[in-house]
């Protein structure tokens, strides 16, 4: 049976985001999961770019055991590439990036390693990349 694991966002949040949520909270992978955050105004760690957090276009899903990190990012790629029962036949369009431990996912290019900083702690999936424009939150 799926839970419904809390998820930490105080402001906004985009509708593939919104999305991805409701659908893990359907699917078999949220029992393996315990918390999700959202919205961070904040830039990308070591860089001077802003994070998809700081406009609500990414989504940390942290597990309840590390070793289910990579089955996690598993489930949002599937989730986000195929139609499944939790996502009623519809793959959440919306998300472009996903990335735990050191592999990543990026929509139409597959999975290669990632170079940056290793994701140990949780999955990062996200409908946007860092971007030098600064969001509203900033302002």
């Amino acid at each position: 049976m799926a839970k419904n694991f809390p998820v930490n966002s105080t402001s906004v949040t985009t509708p593939a985001v919104d999305r991805l949520i409701r659908v893990l909270r359907r699917a078999k992978i949220a029992e393996a999961i315990l918390k999700g955050g959202v919205f961070n105004c904040r830039k990308t760690s070591g860089t001077s770019l802003w994070s998809a957090h700081a406009r609500g276009d990414a989504l940390d899903i942290f597990p309840v055991k590390a070793d289910d990190i990579e089955r996690i990012r598993e489930a949002v790629i599937t989730h986000c590439t195929k139609p499944t029962l939790a996502n009623f036949g519809r793959p959440v369009k919306g998300i472009i990036f996903v990335v735990g431990r050191k592999t990543q996912w990026i929509r139409g290019q597959g999975k290669s390693p990632y170079p940056g900083i290793s994701h140990d702690s949780h999955v990062h999936a996200a409908g946007s990349f860092s971007s030098p424009v600064k969001p509203p939150c900033a302002s």
